[in-house]
């Protein structure tokens, strides 16, 4: 089985050799034939490519196309469906407007083209609009001859010149058109039969015949793809993958160039007005090439001379003209001249290059001659009422003169005059002074405005032109109005406003600012934080200014009504009761209620106590309410509303408990806050009352707790809020006397009471006392749980919580003797097992010197700890140690003869199985000698080398 796939394969790759070498033969048959056409003639390739050096459109050209059941189901032929349904053709004559102005104009190879390239755009998102402005836009990479679409074919370029389209090895001998992908079986046939058609009308009119180049490289009709596979120089392959997705191939493609080849009319009636202006051409007695053309002599008589051509053909020799009564005659040997298109207007302009030509009618009109250039008229100016279209674009009929370029001349503009009334001052004298406004017939430059910068003008004349508007200064002339600042109309107004000057940094104008003749005077920091009465405003375009007069009514200028703050009329309204005042409120004190004539700020309520002060009066202004406030008959000043609360009225009830003062920073007052006669005495830390038990008498509601009266040792201190205290409880102890274990890892504090017991004080941690058995003499029960007594060698130690303790546990030994190494050198050695009575921790293993060495096991002891053993070093008693931390000593023994034949039967039934699983692996390889296909690829790719 083996060999037949080898041989298979062997037989496959034989085949593929062959087909191979019968490729390459082909290729080098049609490379020696290509190579043979671009070496008939040296060109230097240079001219056959951009600036990017490819010669082509580097966008990426893909393969990736639909599949051909999406696109034409139903396999429908193009070519049958465009004769079918006889699909119009799109005008081949049209051409963009750009055409032959802007791409490069390099000669072929042989200074002709030998057939076309076929491309396709390879963009489904675009029109064929947006693919020429494209190729317009990046020209200087690539561009083509024409673009087709299913409704237009644009010629982009000249076919007299080389294109960059296919790479710098065709381009030199190829025309080329694109091809603008469509999205519908019916635009995809008329968009091929446009190109076809553009195709066969290029191939005729260079006498070219229609060949297909796509076999070997050689034909006139031939796709990107095969310029990239015979000729080089490119590696794109359409249009070939786009037709696919139609159905559509380029052989079909050619036979439809060569159905229009055939079938277009040689003959054709136009209207064309054209000048001969090569004299070395031939006339014919039909066109070149036809039968029965004779040869009738040279063109040179006709020179210079103006033709309308009515009737053209396309022979083999190309495209020729009928000169009526004279012969035929090749296209290129004439001018195309323009029909006539007038157009009547009314423009005043100035004519400014007098290099134009001047011609009799406009240029190439037919009859059109120079008469001479316009350096007579340059600087002149005219209405002209008469302009003309050409090719040469548009020019204007000079009345008397003649015909000249639009581009000679400056537009004018029509007179456009406004009547104004507007005061200005002209700030910027580098603008031009004219006798009219700028761009109206007849302007002229005077001078520059400096001789009037600074000075105020009233205008009553402004104009319009092309140049913006100007104004008329009277007597002086005409300067644009950016040369000037707007000035306002006085509009003045009587008022009664006390103010206050708040920024000096404000400017004082001799009138107010933007009105006629304003000058700057100095700024306002001399009258800063002063009070006047304002009456008269005024309004401008910088806004209201007030006027500031002295007390003698002295005028000292205007300023900006933004400088000052607006002071209010008095209010006041006599109150006499006491409010409590919160200075952390921080509000400012003024000697008169803010905005008040004459007001000052004189402090901060924060440099106050907070407490109960009397308000005497209150007023009323644009900020809110403000009170005026005293302290022992002494008025203080003015506070914002915002900085005061009502009394509240007292609420007291009797207590009499302990309590313990521990909020070291909270107050200490006369009386609880909010209430009357209030005053703050110090913190409880401050007073030395922190940690201090005492005792609360009374108790008092306010607005923002509850606060205590206490009294320590008999005498009261104040009040103080009830977070600063702690409750002390009622003792309550019962006696036990036994031992318990005390885990002094758990970090219980000391006490010297019960927590919460009254005198109780913090004496220190458990982690300072060794973890064992302690005995507990008493208990004592407390909010926070229950705490005992504890003492050691008749010692009272003092109280810990229940949580640090365990239960002393029972003794349980089991008596042991073996030998066992202490390798543990971390693990504790004790007196007793862990949470046994009369436990004493000794020290480390290793610390005891006893890490490595051997030791006798004499007990072993259990707990809830886990297991430990007492041990026995040379006859001596050491002590306790956990389990773990031994290792076990092992002694040499002989194997028994049992043990021997267990150990034979366990090897010998694990041989059979090792032995059965082997012979089902080789069954499979004998079932399947081939399954391993590395092993198949690995013999095939030795077969294969040996070959």
């Amino acid at each position: 089985m083996f060999w037949r796939i080898y041989m298979k394969k062997v037989n496959i790759i034989l085949l593929i050799m062959v087909f191979f070498s019968s490729v390459k033969i082909v290729n080098a048959e049609s490379s020696q034939v290509v190579k043979e056409v671009q070496q008939q003639i040296a060109f230097d390739k240079s001219t056959a490519v951009g600036k990017n050096g490819k010669g082509e459109d580097d966008r990426a050209h893909s393969d990736n196309y639909f599949k051909f059941s999406e696109k034409n189901p139903k396999k429908t032929k193009i070519n049958e469906y465009i004769k079918k349904n006889k699909l119009p053709l799109a005008n081949v004559d049209f051409k963009d407007s750009r055409f032959g102005k802007i791409t490069p104009k390099y000669k072929y190879a042989g200074n002709k083209p030998i057939g076309v390239v076929i491309h396709e755009t390879a963009n489904p998102n675009s029109n064929i609009y947006g693919e020429v402005n494209y190729m317009f836009n990046n020209y200087f990479n690539a561009f083509v001859h024409a673009y087709a679409s299913s409704d237009k074919i644009i010629n982009t370029a000249p076919t007299k010149y080389l294109a960059w389209g296919a790479g710098p090895e065709a381009n030199p001998y190829f025309m080329h058109i694109e091809l603008v992908e469509e999205h519908s079986l019916d635009a995809f046939a008329r968009s091929v039969n446009n190109d076809a058609y553009w195709v066969a009308t290029q191939l005729l009119e260079y006498n070219l015949p229609v060949t297909f180049g796509d076999t070997n490289g050689n034909g006139t009709v031939i796709s990107h793809s095969a310029i990239s596979k015979f000729w080089g120089g490119s590696n794109h392959t359409d249009p070939v993958g786009y037709f696919g997705s139609w159905g559509y191939s380029m052989k079909e493609f050619y036979e439809l160039v060569k159905k229009h080849y055939n079938g277009i009319e040689r003959y054709r009636e136009i209207d064309e007005d054209v000048r001969l202006i090569e004299g070395g051409y031939s006339v014919y007695s039909a066109p070149k090439g036809f039968e029965g053309a004779k040869y009738l002599g040279k063109t040179k008589q006709y020179v210079g001379k103006d033709f309308t051509i009515k009737k053209e053909s396309i022979a083999p020799d190309g495209v020729s003209y009928e000169i009526p009564g004279i012969g035929w005659v090749g296209k290129n040997a004439f001018e195309q001249l323009s029909k006539p298109k007038y157009k009547t207007m009314d423009q005043d302009v100035r004519l400014l290059n007098g290099s134009f030509a001047v011609y009799n009618v406009p240029k190439y009109y037919k009859g059109y001659k120079y008469l001479s250039n316009a350096k007579a008229y340059e600087g002149q100016d005219f209405t002209i009422t008469r302009e003309a279209t050409s090719k040469d674009g548009v020019s204007y009929e000079i009345p008397g003169v003649g015909w000249v370029g639009k581009n000679a001349f400056e537009q004018l503009s029509k007179p456009k005059y406004k009547t104004v009334d507007q005061d200005v001052r002209l700030l910027n004298g580098s603008f031009a002074v004219y006798n009219v406004p700028k761009y109206y017939k007849g302007y002229k430059y005077l001078s520059n405005a400096k001789a009037y910068e600074g000075q105020d003008f009233t205008i009553t004349r402004e104009a319009t032109s092309k140049d913006g508007v100007s104004y008329e200064i009277p007597g002086v002339g005409w300067v644009g109005k950016n040369a000037f600042e707007q000035l306002s109309k006085p509009k003045y107004k009587t008022v009664d406003q006390d103010v206050r000057l708040l920024n000096g940094s404000f400017a004082v104008y001799n009138v107010p600012k933007y009105y006629k003749g304003y000058k700057y005077l100095s700024n306002a920091k001399a009258y800063e934080g002063q009070d006047f009465t304002i009456t008269r405003e005024a309004t401008s375009k910088d806004g209201v200014s007030y006027e500031l007069k002295e007390t003698d009514d002295k005028v000292i200028g205007w300023v900006g009504k933004n400088a000052f703050e607006n002071l209010e009329p008095e209010n006041y309204k006599t109150i006499n009761k006491k409010m409590w005042l919160d200075s952390s409120k921080g509000y400012a004190i003024y000697s008169k209620p803010k905005y008040y004539k004459g007001y000052q700020k004189t402090g901060n309520i924060k440099t106050l106590a907070s407490k109960d002060y009397l308000v005497t009066r209150q007023a009323t202004a644009s900020d809110g309410i403000s009170y005026e406030i005293s302290l022992n008959d002494e008025v203080i000043g003015w506070v914002g509303k915002g900085a005061f609360k009502e009394i509240e009225h007292p609420s007291y009830e009797s207590v009499n408990k302990e309590m313990r003062l521990t909020g070291s920073n909270f107050g200490v007052s006369t009386a609880p806050k909010y209430y009357e006669n209030y005053s703050y005495l110090g913190t409880v830390s401050s007073l030395g009352l922190a940690g201090k038990d005492c005792l609360v008498t009374r108790q008092a509601q306010a607005s923002d707790g509850i606060s205590y009266e206490i009294s320590v040792e008999g005498q009261v201190i104040g009040w103080a809020g009830k977070n600063a205290f702690e409750n002390l409880e009622p003792e309550n102890y019962k006696t036990i006397n036994k031992k318990m274990w005390l885990d002094s890892s758990k970090g219980y504090a000391i006490y010297s009471k019960p927590k919460y017991y009254k005198g109780y004080q913090k004496t220190g941690n458990i982690k300072t006392l060794a973890s064992k058995d302690y005995l507990v003499t008493r208990q004592a029960t407390a909010s926070d749980g229950i705490s005992y007594e504890i003492s050691l060698n008749d010692e009272v130690i003092g109280w810990v919580g229940k949580g640090a303790f365990k239960e002393i546990e029972h003794p349980s030994y089991e008596s042991v003797n073996k030998e066992m190494r202490l390798t543990g050198s971390n693990f504790g050695v004790s007196t007793a097992p862990k949470y046994y009575e009369n436990y004493s921790y000794l020290g480390t293993v290793s610390s005891l010197g006893l890490a490595g060495k051997d030791c006798l096991v004499t007990r072993q002891a259990q707990a809830s700890d886990g297991i430990s053993y007492e041990i026995s070093v040379e006859g001596q008693v050491i002590g306790w140690v956990g389990k773990n931390a031994f290792a076990i000593l092992q002694k040499t023994q002989a194997i028994t003869e049992t043990e021997s034949e267990e150990l034979i039967e366990t090897e010998s039934e694990e041989l059979i199985e090792t032995e059965s699983e082997l012979s089902e692996e080789s069954q499979e390889e004998k079932k399947y000698p081939l399954s391993d296909e590395s092993t198949t690829v690995e013999m095939i790719d030795e077969s294969l080398e040996l070959l």
